[in-house]
């Protein structure tokens, strides 16, 4: 069997949808080990996966948090470690560990294309946790990367590609560059068939069962309180302050849902992220709890309704506890998404810039009413399940290996 050595971003909301498909992998007898920073390690390392802890002096634990404060982005923090990189700082454990696969994020473009250069004997496969334009594969994610780095930070742009001359890598154009990502292999733990808007990405993406079953022991460590009540459950994800200005009046606008008497047999349970108080919130209904962090999946499996952003590892989650959505999309893939929900009639979308309270109302009663939608949602649900059954990725890993 196999062992595949696992580099992923630091965001969790990419980090958590691995734990599915890594599961699975294990289970086919394929040795699975990440790596990353204390501060992305410790959730893989609380789901019993084996980890090595690299780049700490370069991100110490807590430097997560002191980003996410100042609101950086992944790219922004990401950086630091670039060139050692390029000068073999992973060589003793690439050495040691002697991995039969290299899988990296896809939101790590400048790091996969330094592993393709250093280790070019490894395959490379890039793991992805969203439908990505047609358009906008690793080769040109690289190259966007580069632009982007050339006009924020030049004189480190240029010490970085200082050192991939001093590779001996020869070449005339940024194409040239990134050429070495122009065909790897890319794998989206979801099903084709949730993709209704039928994109066309090449035949080097690969759709690898659904990923379910993903972060389940720190959730089931402690039950989260509720009252009985049916659950609706409003999740906006942990980006969120970077994608609407007032985010906070959005969550007042969709908490007020819960003062019209139709709802009085439901609770409303907020997740607002890390980067809002709790005490900001006036007000609140009595049938409503506002936390910082909730175990998302274990209230799922209790909800009758989510209230979401429309990230795909959330989507995932509803179908998996068939639970309808309502989507508020407010960027990246999540616009897509919500046409994906639309098109497959489990839920519905918002926008939130024409957000209302009577409008999410509206909505909220034609999900929790219709039976199409519930009836769509258990096909998806039974989908899901089968695509998990018949995962193909064990036996595409034994064939990049072979």
């Amino acid at each position: 069997m196999s062992k595949i050595l696992f580099l992923p971003d630091m965001e969790e909301g990419h980090i958590f949808p691995s734990f599915g498909l890594m599961n699975k992998l294990q289970n086919h007898g394929h040795e699975v080990l990440f790596l990353g920073n204390p501060d992305i390690i410790k959730y893989p390392k609380a789901e019993g996966f084996e980890c090595r802890t690299i780049f700490e002096d370069i991100y110490p634990e807590g430097y997560q948090n002191t980003v996410r404060k100042a609101l950086a982005t992944n790219q922004q923090v990401q950086r630091k470690h670039l060139i050692p990189m390029l000068n073999g700082v992973l060589d003793e454990i690439i050495e040691t560990e002697a991995p039969d696969i290299l899988m990296v994020s896809f939101f790590l473009p400048l790091e996969a294309l330094i592993i393709k250069y250093r280790y070019p004997d490894i395959p490379l496969v890039i793991f992805q946790t969203f439908f990505r334009d047609p358009d906008q594969g690793p080769f040109q994610q690289v190259i966007n990367s580069i632009m982007e780095l050339t006009g924020d930070e030049p004189e480190f742009m240029l010490e970085l590609l200082q050192s991939v001359q001093e590779m001996g890598i020869q070449y005339q154009s940024l194409e040239d560059l990134a050429a070495p990502l122009k065909n790897v292999l890319e794998v989206l733990p979801c099903p084709k068939e949730f993709d209704s808007l039928h994109e066309d990405r090449g035949p080097n993406f690969i759709y690898a069962g659904a990923g379910m079953g993903q972060n389940q022991k720190q959730e089931s460590q402690k039950a989260f309180p509720v009252t009985g009540k049916k659950v609706i459950l409003v999740s906006l994800g942990s980006q969120i302050s970077s994608y609407a200005k007032n985010v906070t009046s959005v969550f007042e606008k969709i908490i007020s849902l819960m003062d019209n008497p139709w709802f009085k047999d439901f609770e409303m349970i907020v997740t607002i992220g890390r980067e809002i108080e709790v005490d900001s919130f006036k007000n609140v209904p009595e049938n409503v709890q506002i936390h910082n962090w909730i175990p998302q999946r274990q209230l799922l499996e209790k909800a009758e309704l989510a209230i979401i952003h429309g990230g795909l590892g959330t989507i995932k989650e509803c179908i998996n506890c068939k639970v309808p959505m309502i989507v508020l999309p407010m960027g990246r893939d999540q616009y897509k998404n919500a046409e994906r929900i639309t098109k497959l009639n489990i839920g519905d979308a918002i926008n939130v810039n024409e957000l209302a309270t009577n409008q999410i109302e509206k909505t909220a009663k034609e999900i929790l009413l219709s039976t199409g939608i519930a009836d769509n949602l258990l096909k998806m649900h039974e989908l899901f399940k089968e695509k998990d059954q018949s995962d193909p990725i064990a036996a595409l890993i034994k064939e990049i290996v072979v």
